[in-house]
């Protein structure tokens, strides 16, 4: 084996180890934490070694690392077990897996009584199910499990509220890397949009990069999301072939097969193109080349509408370090940094916690298997809002996983016996009863699996995206997808299934859909429209993929929330008709009578019509609806939540609350201070409801009033301070601060700054204001930061240029003594 910077730490690791019960390593990338650690783990217990890693991918990979090194046989003294796939014997003891099987275990053996040691690899990412891990084990050590050992690794550790969570802890730091690494960054700031001169810049890049490596080494790049691998593939793949390089695709999209491609030996140059999949844990030999754009596409639920959302945001420093280090690990490496060491500055430490942006109900059903009933007092790691763990509450609820007293029911213990979230596991239970457990069985792996087959669906009359793709998985050419089907029916229990015609299929999906995702049912706004309107009040609009075109309802089965748009965006659907609603809702439809916001006159009505209605969700009209005018007191009790829902529109309309946001959030960025939360936003809307008619009325208010009122006087304070809405100029003339951009910006006449030496800063002189100097015309003549340095070279070239086109305005021969001018006059 290649000596590794680990390797001398080894004996000193596995000492403190034998002292203590908990131990953290913090390692630089490549210096073999994964696969040298955990074999040496052994010796520790005479029970099972479980590694945790964040995906499939990473846990293959590991495990295979370790037979090669250690001459040992893959799937008897080391394994690996994902979902739907192990290889793995009874008597192994050293066990790589996915976070989320760790959580399985303690289902079945809530004590791991086969288990003596349990790490958690690359801790950083800070997954929602190896925070869960953490707690649950620190839990099980306290109660039962003083033995067991837990270690948290990772190559960008905070340590101490690791340290402070875990108690008994011993802490080793694994010194740097063996090979140099050669940072290169960008001149200018960073790119945040992705589109064609995004692609057209990278690849110019990437083709620069390939130049100046060997021939047989291989390139990564990181770039956002599929969409932006997908058409840089489509720009270089010419390009590539004519070179003889072979261009990969690596992210969570792809089958396993297709990503275990990307670790296959080459002998000619890789150029893989990927997500943050390849951030950490996997080792692509022959990588010596990084690529970084800096950016990531970042799932999370919204905060408002429960439903999912993926925002471009810019990448933390852990996941730079990550990233860059993927280039230095077998030799030197260079790392192409597409950002500014300027704009590295303002990038976040850590991560956001996946915790603290997703759907909880899974975790909570776990919890609940183990006895928890107060998820509010567990363990936790770092503890999520109580909005998001109420949302969970309500949907296991919904889904009968949990009682109101949030004890496991019937349906709850079922749902545990399936890898599978609770609204998947509820449609295989209901498949069961209703005698088509295989069918239950191919939507539960349909939605489960991410679509690779959209670009060859076509519209047939089916009305429903899942019967669509059915037909084509149904064929067989797709092995990842008909060997998850086979693992998920091994679980099922044996009965008999009935025959059904295509008819009966097609209703079946319908009611299986319906009974997994109540709180989805849409009804269209109009014949012919794309836009409907969710049970419980939530705009959405069908994208025009999908093959739901004609019917009146339809349940949606993916969507994603905009960033801006005030309506969500479904991708799946299945349309269902008003009869089929009626006979599948077991008595929940019925004549209604409701208060709810109507968004083209944004008031508060009384709505009346025979509806479904679904407790703690809402109500869809069936029917068209008699709408009337709602009391003073219905208005006073609904307007306040009507307004925290419509925060991203008041956002929009309220032009003086944006560029108070726009300065708040950069005040955030630059300041150790985590910005408004969803209760204070709550509040602020509330009290500016107050005696409110309408949200027009709420929206046309001075809002940042109500804003400020909700932060600490000492933080306003330091707010206004450090980050100040306007600047007064030597002119005299008071200009508002731009705070749209990474930096802040001032848009100004030149002859206005006249005697200004230096460039004016804020945020307690720390930050210089961006200088948009302004020519007579009111158009930039120049930008800059350094205005000592304008002043002194591109002074005499702007006076020279338009001197003579204005003349009326003062141009003197030094700026630094000359008057400052608000408005133009005669030249002396």
């Amino acid at each position: 084996m290649i000596s590794l910077p680990i390797d001398d730490s080894l004996e000193s690791i596995l000492s403190s180890a034998r002292k203590h019960q908990n131990l953290i390593v913090s390692a630089s990338p490549g210096s073999g934490k994964t696969t040298r650690l955990p074999p040496r783990l052994l010796e520790l217990t005479e029970k099972k070694v479980l590694v945790l890693e964040p995906r499939r991918i990473a846990a293959i990979a590991a495990a295979a690392r370790i037979s090669e090194e250690r001459k040992w046989t893959l799937g008897q003294e080391v394994g690996y077990q994902i979902r739907f796939e192990s290889k793995l014997h009874e008597n192994t003891r050293l066990i790589f897996l996915t976070e989320a099987l760790l959580n399985r275990k303690l289902i079945s053996d809530p004590d791991l009584s086969e288990v003596g040691v349990v790490v958690l690899d690359e801790f950083h990412e800070r997954s929602l199910h190896v925070d869960l891990a953490l707690g649950l084990l620190k839990e099980l050590q306290q109660l039962s499990r003083p033995d067991l050992k837990i270690v948290v690794m990772s190559a960008t550790l905070q340590v101490d509220p690791i340290r402070r969570f875990l108690e008994n802890c011993s802490v080793h730091e694994v010194p740097g890397q063996i090979y140099p690494l050669d940072h290169i960054y960008l001149k200018t700031s960073q790119k945040r949009q992705t589109g064609p001169e995004f692609t057209e810049a990278l690849g110019k890049q990437i083709r620069q990069s390939m130049a100046l490596l060997p021939s047989g080494e291989h390139l990564l790049v990181f770039l956002p999301g599929v969409g932006e691998i997908d058409r840089l593939q489509n720009h270089l793949g010419a390009w590539a072939t004519e070179q003889g390089h072979v261009l990969l695709a690596l992210h969570g999209s792809l089958s396993l097969e297709e990503q275990k491609r990307v670790l296959e030996p080459q002998s000619r140059s890789k150029i893989i193109l990927a997500t943050n999949i390849a951030e950490s844990s996997i080792t692509i030999d022959g990588v010596r080349a990084v690529i970084d754009s800096g950016l990531q596409r970042r799932a999370s639920i919204h905060p408002k509408t429960g439903f999912p959302q993926l925002e471009l945001v810019r990448i933390s420093k852990s996941s730079a370090t990550q990233r860059a280090g993927r280039a230095a690990r077998q030799a030197p490496g260079k790392c192409y940094h597409l950002w500014s060491s300027m704009d590295e500055l303002s990038m976040p430490d850590q991560e956001m916690p996946e915790i603290l942006r997703s759907d909880l109900a899974e975790a909570l059903l776990f919890l609940a298997a183990q006895g928890v009933r107060d998820f509010h007092a567990f363990s936790w790691f770092e503890k999520p809002t109580s909005e998001s763990l109420q949302k969970a509450i309500s949907q296991l609820q919904l889904l009968e996983a949990i009682d109101q007293f949030q004890n496991l029911t019937e349906t709850g213990r079922q749902m545990l016996d399936l890898p599978l979230p609770p609204r998947l596991s509820k449609i295989m239970i209901e498949a069961t009863k209703q005698q088509v457990p295989h069918l239950g069985a191919e939507i539960a792996v349909l939605l489960l699996e991410r679509d690779s087959l959209k670009n060859r669906i076509h519209n047939q009359g089916q009305e429903c995206d899942l019967s669509a793709r059915l037909e084509i998985l149904r064929q067989g050419r797709h092995p990842s997808f008909q060997r998850a089907l086979q693992s998920l029916e091994r679980k099922l229990p044996r009965t008999p299934a009935r025959t059904s015609t295509p008819q009966d299929e097609v209703k079946s999906i319908r009611f299986l859909l319906l009974k997994a995702f109540p709180d989805r049912l849409c009804r269209r706004r109009k014949k012919a429209d794309s836009r409907g309107l969710m049970i419980g009040g939530r705009g959405v609009a069908l994208e025009s993929s999908s093959v739901v075109q004609k019917s009146d309802f339809f349940i949606s089965l993916q969507l994603m929330d905009g960033l801006s748009s005030s309506e969500t965006k479904v991708s799946w659907a299945c349309g269902l008709t008003r009869e089929e609603i009626v006979e599948f809702s077991d008595g929940a439809v019925q004549k209604e009578s409701w208060v709810e916001y109507d968004p083209d006159n944004k008031k508060i009505v009384r709505k009346t019509a025979t509806a479904l209605k679904i407790p703690n969700v809402g109500t869809l009209p069936l029917e068209d609806v008699q709408t009337s005018p709602a009391s003073s007191e219905e208005v006073a009790e609904h307007l306040p939540g009507v307004a925290a829902q419509a925060l991203n529109e008041i956002q929009k309309e309220n032009e003086l609350l944006q560029k108070w946001l726009q300065r708040y959030e950069f005040f955030c960025r630059t300041h150790p201070h985590e910005g408004l939360n969803d209760s204070q936003w709550k509040t602020a809307l509330q009290q500016a409801s107050f005696g409110e008619k309408s949200l027009q009325n709420v929206i046309d208010k001075d809002l940042i009033y109500f804003v400020e009122a909700q932060l600490d006087p000492g933080l306003l304070h330091q707010f206004r301070s450090d980050c100040p809405e306007r600047i007064t100029v030597p002119s005299g003339s008071s200009l508002e601060i731009d705070y749209t951009g990474e930096l802040p910006s001032l848009s100004v006449r030149l002859q206005e700054v006249f005697g200004w030496s230096e460039t004016p800063k804020i945020f307690s002189g720390k930050v210089p204001l961006t200088l948009i100097l302004l020519g007579p015309h009111y158009r930039p003549v120049q930008v800059t930061q350094d205005l000592a340095s304008f002043w002194k070279t591109g002074y005499v070239e702007v006076r020279k240029d338009l001197r003579s086109r204005y003349p009326k305005h003062s141009w003197p021969d030094d700026p630094l003594t000359a008057p400052a001018q608000a408005k133009g006059r005669r030249r002396q």
